[in-house]
């Protein structure tokens, strides 16, 4: 037991042996966590902009975890991690929103769950409302199309919808409609054959908060955002 726990202290990080850098195993999960999220994110940061993004974990990080230990090492990807969601945030930003409504221009922007609001609903929720998956959203408008990421780490759901357009619904027999409603975006599932919502999501900024609503049948839940960077 005891030279498993010994193997266990020679972890090894992108190949490089880190030895006596490791003094608590927490901080190389941390290293590790950041080094998947930041990679994700560069991932998705590439779908919504041309931009060219460098991965984690580059030789430069390794020397810098081989010299100064893990914790300066978790520092350095915390760092790049937040340069690649300040990207997102300014790929967000539309040159021409001045006609756009206020309740479409507050949400646009990188968005992160509050801690306390990490709880998924049960499994037969989560195929209609994948938001409740993920960590991160993201929106932006390019015309009448609101394109929306929701991301954790290399997990992500891209997807874009026109406002004011009906289509074919989430659940066999509706329609949808994704449109204002004073101050909030609200996505109405309605059944073909008599006109019955059965499905409704609604998206608003209230107390500089993003407010995630899905309703289905009995079941309501709400989870709560806050912007991952200050908008100027």
């Amino acid at each position: 037991m005891d030279d498993e726990n010994d193997d266990s202290m020679e972890t090894q990080l992108d190949g490089e042996d880190l030895g006596q850098s490791i003094t608590d195993e927490g901080f190389l999960a941390q290293v590790q966590q950041r080094q998947q999220e930041t990679s994700g994110m560069n991932q998705i940061l590439q779908l919504v902009t041309d931009m060219d993004v460098q991965e984690p974990g580059t030789s430069s990080s390794r020397n810098v975890m081989e010299f100064s230990g893990i914790q300066q090492e978790l520092n350095n990807i915390e760092k790049e991690h937040n340069e690649v969601l300040q990207k997102l945030e300014e790929a967000s930003r539309s040159e021409s929103v001045h006609q756009v409504p206020a309740a479409l221009t507050n949400i646009f922007g990188t968005w992160r769950v509050l801690p306390n609001q990490e709880v998924h609903p049960s499994t037969t929720i989560t195929p209609y409302a994948p938001a409740f998956m993920y960590k991160y959203m993201w929106y932006k408008l390019d015309g009448f199309n609101l394109h929306s990421v929701l991301f954790t780490g290399h997990n992500h759901q891209k997807s874009v919808e026109t406002i004011g357009l009906e289509t074919n619904g989430d659940i066999e027999g509706t329609r949808k409609m994704m449109y204002v409603d004073k101050d909030r975006l609200v996505t109405s599932h309605r059944r073909q054959s008599d006109g019955m919502e059965v499905m409704r999501v609604e998206v608003f900024v209230e107390d500089e908060k993003l407010y995630y609503i899905f309703q289905k049948d009995q079941y309501r839940y709400i989870r709560q955002y806050e912007r991952a960077f200050q908008r100027t």
